[in-house]
């Protein structure tokens, strides 16, 4: 994997062969994608005071080769950040969000979550029941009601589906 003196420029051997293995390692123990990655390398090389242009362009062509490489996939780790966060009752909103953090591009991320699927309902339902509110919750449920819906809104559901979740019984609902 090494790349051609041209692209290089000034670089040292030793810098490339590391950044290379920090690559490797990082796709080895994160799924990631491309645009976090170059953000993963660049900080690496800014914390050795490789800041220049040619060290950024470095990071650049070594996230494209790995991809090319098909061993960085955007859309690929778009499916498994939905399908991870769908079962942690996430929002629409806050998938989109988290996907929009780490790079990945709008329509990439509008193809996984079509794939996958997502009920905004059952999401709340779940939400609701890995946070005790609402129809979840122990004690002062009334008293609560307000600050639970608040929370659901927060966390990035409607406010229709969140008041129906915190009013609700706990179980999903026929008609939505």
């Amino acid at each position: 994997m090494s790349m051609d003196v041209d692209a290089q420029g000034d670089i040292e051997p030793q810098t490339v062969q590391w950044l290379q293995r920090a690559a490797l390692s990082y796709i080895d123990r994160y799924p990631t994608s491309r645009a976090n990655l170059v953000r993963v390398l660049r900080r690496k090389l800014h914390r050795r005071g490789l800041d220049d242009a040619a060290h950024r362009m470095l990071a650049e062509s070594l996230a494209d080769r790995l991809c090319a490489a098909r061993l960085v996939d955007d859309a690929q780790f778009a499916e498994l950040r939905v399908s991870a966060l769908k079962r942690r009752g996430a929002s629409a909103l806050a998938i989109r969000g988290k996907l929009m953090e780490k790079g990945v591009d709008d329509e990439t991320a509008a193809a996984a979550m079509e794939r996958e699927g997502h009920d905004e309902a059952a999401a709340a339902l779940r939400y609701a029941r890995r946070r005790g509110l609402g129809p979840f919750r122990r004690k002062d449920r009334q008293a609560r009601h307000d600050r639970d819906i608040a929370a659901m809104m927060r966390a990035g559901f409607p406010g229709g589906v969140a008041r129906r979740v915190v009013e609700g019984d706990g179980e999903p609902a026929e008609d939505a």
